[in-house]
């Protein structure tokens, strides 16, 4: 799995996509926090197989601001920092 890993869109408005790619199965799961440190969505753990591989978060819900998306993959953590508008 990439350090450079890219969320895209960012700006997001409706949803965010998660691309990235493991060499072998992992759990895997991502956490959208607001600046706070409050989890606004969770997604997983899921257990996946190796591959590449695209999570769709959504943003609908989300106010317009600055969030982190916290994404885990086995013992491996890359932190990201999006925003979502209207």
């Amino acid at each position: 799995m990439p350090d450079d890993m890219t969320i895209y869109p960012n700006p997001a408005r409706e949803d965010i996509n998660v691309p990235f790619t493991l060499a072998m199965e992992e759990q895997v799961g991502v956490v959208v926090y607001n600046l706070l440190g409050n989890v606004m969505s969770r997604s997983g753990p899921a257990v996946m197989p190796p591959g590449s591989h695209t999570m769709t978060i959504k943003t609908d819900h989300l106010q317009p601001g600055l969030y982190v998306i916290r994404f885990t993959a086995g013992d491996k953590v890359i932190t990201r920092k999006f925003s979502v508008t209207k």
